[in-house]
């Protein structure tokens, strides 16, 4: 889902659950708010093994996320 706006969400189903990364594109965690560019500390830190494809897949643009779930 993108919003036309900035923010948009992917979200995966497999057979092992769902992840949801996400971008806001004004919240404080932004990866445009560091310099240099990075994302939040911890956001990505904990994905399982199982959905490193998903955090891999440049269609989803995972240096922008904000949320990860």
């Amino acid at each position: 889902m993108r919003n036309g706006q900035g923010d948009d969400f992917f979200i995966l189903f497999n057979n092992n659950g769902a992840i949801i990364k996400g971008f806001d594109h004004e919240s404080p965690m932004s990866p445009y708010a560091n310099e240099p560019r990075r994302v939040w500390p911890g956001v990505l830190d904990d994905v399982p093994d199982v959905f490193q494809g998903f955090i891999d897949e440049p269609a989803f643009a995972i240096e922008d996320t904000t949320f990860c779930l």
